[in-house]
Formats: C-alpha cells, structure tokens, sequence
C-alpha cells in the first residue's frame, strides 16, 4: 500500500503530526509551501481575508501527484473555523487526482469538522477517518494517543473486506 501525507503548516503543529503519520506508516510525505509570508501582520491579514472569501491562496508547485497513491493523507491547521487557502489550493490543483483519503486537523479548540466537511465537498469523497487535535492537546501529550489510534482505523479501513 502506497501513502501520500500531504500537509500544510503554519506553526509547525500540523508539521509534527504529519510526520508523526508519515513515520508510522513509513509513507512519503510532502509539505504544501506557501508563496507568501504569513507570520507578520500582512500575513495575518492575508490569511483572514482568504479564508473568509473561500478563496485560494498561491502555493509553490509540489513534486508529488495523489493519484500515484493507494492513500492520500491531507493535514491542514484550522484558521477561523475554516480551510486555510494554502490547502484549498492543493485540494482544487489536484481535483479528480485523489484515491482514498483521510483527514487531520490541528486546531486551537474546535472548527475541524467544518474543515472537513469542506475538504470532502471539494475533493468528492468521504474521508476513512478523520483526527482533530486541538492546544490543549498537544500541551497535554494527548496528541500521541490519538494520531495512533487514527493511523490504526485508516490502516484497517484501507483492508479489504474478506
């Protein structure tokens, strides 16, 4: 079985839960590169205005396509209770390109459910499984239980039925 973790991040939270995945599934990992500088006030700005309009952010071209993939895993933080630009960029790129796919968010307390709901509606499909984790999580180790429990269900989802 072939995986794909594709992730974008800002802060690194996102970063250390897709490698995180990555390492237990020994899969290949991509990070989405963002053209533009977020972390300063312009930045912000940008990010608020994008997400608030739905609109796509510029993205640097990555090197690996989903659809050479049995597995795509998409990661993206949670800004406003919505999709980050950057990763709505990858998601409408690649449209038509994803096989299976799973889905995790990093967030500071809730608006993952949301961000998925958009990310199915974009790609056309329902995710295997699903991971939300939140601040207080990652403050709390808690985050270590749950991205193996979500590696675990993925794994046996991907199992054909017998």
């Amino acid at each position: 079985m072939k995986i794909l973790v594709v992730y974008y991040s800002l802060t690194g939270h996102t970063e250390s839960v897709a490698s995180a995945i990555a390492e237990l599934y020994k899969a290949d990992i991509q990070k989405i590169e963002d053209v533009h500088k977020r972390l300063n006030i312009l930045g912000y700005l940008r990010c608020g205005l994008e997400v608030m309009l739905g609109l796509k952010g510029k993205i640097h071209h990555t090197t690996s396509n989903p659809k050479d993939y049995d597995l795509v895993i998409l990661g993206t933080p949670v800004w406003i209770m919505r999709l980050p630009s950057p990763m709505r960029t990858y998601i409408t790129d690649h449209q038509g390109e994803f096989p299976k796919v799973a889905f995790f968010s990093t967030q500071g307390s809730s608006g993952g459910k949301e961000v998925f709901n958009i990310m199915a509606k974009l790609i056309g499909k329902t995710p295997l499984a699903t991971l939300k984790i939140t601040e207080a999580e990652f403050a709390s180790n808690e985050d270590i239980a749950k991205i193996a429990s979500f590696v675990l269900v993925t794994r046996q989802r991907m199992q054909p039925l017998a």
